[in-house]
């Protein structure tokens, strides 16, 4: 199949992502999740994320990405500040974060039970697609809410692609942790293939998904 993803890894095609962001969404509503609920994503930049956001979409939900790397302290103040109603991570980021009575989705288990595709879910133009927060340097991270219209705004402005671009082309893109999202909205749109960098502003060989 196609190639969507290249990473240090290995390689990913678009039937496999959709497969393991199908499998996601389907565990998403099995904790009977409803559409507009706030998911957290903590984990670092892999495959698996990109996956994840994928999942959180298709259930018409929020994400709100927590970098592992953070200090614990700064990582209990969002989930505390955001309340997510489920926690999408991996096995390694997991041990250290303290998630309290949210309950938990493993996004790399090796083993799961088959779960047939879902239906992706309409939403509202103007619903939370996402919540970034703040560095919080003058003060305490606020959380910054982007909708699903501005999402779109950023994928038809930023996310260029050329006129003679082809199905299966690849492109280049840089991974901020503001624009990951336009970079998969873009990658939906088009059909393109992205090999992205995992760490922003990191332009080494070794660090691109």
């Amino acid at each position: 199949g196609k190639i969507a993803i290249h990473h240090s890894g290995g390689s990913l095609t678009f039937g496999t992502l959709e497969q393991q962001a199908n499998e996601l969404a389907a565990q998403i509503r099995e904790h009977d999740i409803q559409p507009g609920a706030t998911i957290a994503i903590c984990m670092p930049r892999s495959p698996e994320m990109i996956g994840s956001i994928l999942a959180v979409f298709k259930c018409a939900c929020c994400y709100v990405p927590i970098d592992p790397a953070l200090p614990s302290s700064r990582r209990a103040y969002i989930l505390d500040d955001a309340r997510p109603q489920l926690i999408l991570t991996t096995s390694q980021a997991s041990e250290s974060l303290a998630t309290g009575s949210i309950p938990t989705v493993v996004a790399n288990a090796r083993s799961r039970p088959f779960r047939p595709p879902v239906t992706a879910v309409a939403v509202e133009e103007d619903s939370a697609a996402y919540i970034l927060y703040t560095s919080g340097s003058t003060g305490v991270p606020k959380g910054v809410i982007g909708t699903h219209r501005g999402l779109l705004n950023r994928l038809f402005t930023r996310a260029y692609v050329p006129s003679d671009a082809l199905v299966g082309d690849r492109l280049l893109r840089s991974v901020a942790e503001e624009r990951r999202h336009t970079l998969i909205a873009s990658r939906d749109a088009h059909g393109l293939r992205f090999d992205i960098r995992l760490q922003a502003g990191d332009f080494g060989p070794a660090e691109t998904v």
